[in-house]
């Protein structure tokens, strides 16, 4: 036998009684071949876009219809029955979105926060409209029930989904719509305040004599609202963080406005309050966005605090001088506590 060419193995060379495996043949595998990756073509893009295309148009054509009827029949209904076709449209819109998120198709969060948010809108108008039926005199209360029953709505929707930007405005808008008009009385509404007066915040930061008490209630309110969504962002997740934190600012800087022009100079000095405490937030949350805005915040209310300040206004120089030792003892005693730490 030729040591170059040795024999095959015979099957006898094995032990007895051991068989060795059968070799799977290429056809053998029971396993199904892997899926095919996902296309990314030009028309899966477009199968992925149309759901949402037609959910958006399908909302916008239910929602054309119902404002159609209510506006055809509207003059034909009085107050009580004009809450409760909103209160209906409400409760359909919210059914409707509830049944929409069902499907937990992520194109359609966009189309469902709409339509949430159009249906917390009926509710603030449901409500407010109840009350101008019930009481006509107090219509600042009325709304600002319907405000506060329509943030209960929205903010159940953002529970659904606290990533939401848009239900996250919703919350808000809400909340802004329940602060009411400029005006200092009870029978306040918004079709009856000039719209002119939504300057002169904006005009009181150039021109230190302009004063006026209009916006005492919506001011001390937005401030209100603004520290509260900055609390509420550090809940939220994702887009819906960041909107909330715009809104905040947006507000926060609003209610300085407002404040800054009351005929009370105290109101400048809570004004400047304000933006300071913004400024030191963003400090603290090392954010220079925040820090730049509240610097130049200080620098616009702090022009009516240095006018009434050398003026002679009393009232003004004591709550300065106040607040100022109030932040001076603080500070010394977080120092010395800090001193006298062990660690």
């Amino acid at each position: 036998m030729n040591p170059a060419h040795p024999a095959p193995r015979s099957s006898a060379a094995s032990p007895r009684g051991v068989t060795s495996p059968p070799v799977p043949g290429p056809h053998a595998s029971d396993e199904a071949p892997p899926p095919p990756p996902p296309s990314t073509g030009p028309q899966s893009r477009w199968r992925e876009k149309l759901p949402e295309i037609t959910a958006a148009i399908g909302a916008v054509l239910v929602l054309s219809a119902l404002t159609g009827f209510v506006t055809s029949t509207w003059d034909e209904l009085n107050l009580l029955q004009r809450s409760v076709t909103l209160a209906a449209v409400a409760v359909g819109l919210t059914v409707g979105g509830v049944y929409a998120e069902s499907a937990a198709r992520r194109s359609l969060e966009r189309v469902t926060s709409l339509v949430y948010l159009s249906a917390s809108a009926a509710v603030a108008a449901s409500v407010t409209l109840l009350g101008y039926a019930t009481e006509p005199a107090v219509a600042r209360l009325a709304i600002a029930a319907g405000g506060l029953v329509a943030a209960v709505h929205a903010g159940w929707i953002l529970l659904r989904n606290p990533a939401s930007p848009i239900r996250a405005a919703g919350v808000t808008a809400a909340l802004v719509y329940a602060a009411g008009p400029a005006g200092g009385t009870l029978g306040d509404r918004f079709s009856t305040m000039d719209p002119g007066d939504l300057a002169l915040p904006l005009i009181g930061t150039a021109d230190p004599t302009l004063r006026t008490d209009a916006f005492l209630v919506p001011g001390v309110a937005w401030l209100l609202i603004g520290v509260g969504l900055l609390a509420l962002a550090t809940r939220l997740t994702d887009r819906a963080r960041h909107t909330a934190t715009v809104l905040a600012t947006t507000l926060l800087f609003g209610s300085a406005l407002m404040l800054n022009v009351l005929a009370d100079p105290v109101g400048a000095f809570a004004a400047l309050c304000i933006v300071l405490g913004y400024f030191v937030y963003g400090r603290l949350c090392d954010q220079p966005g925040m820090q730049l805005v509240g610097a130049i915040g200080v620098l616009l209310a702090g022009i009516r605090v240095l006018v009434g300040l050398f003026s002679g206004q009393v009232v003004l120089t004591i709550a300065v001088l106040a607040v100022g030792l109030a932040l001076l003892a603080w500070s010394l005693a977080a120092a010395r506590g800090r001193t006298e730490d062990p660690a």
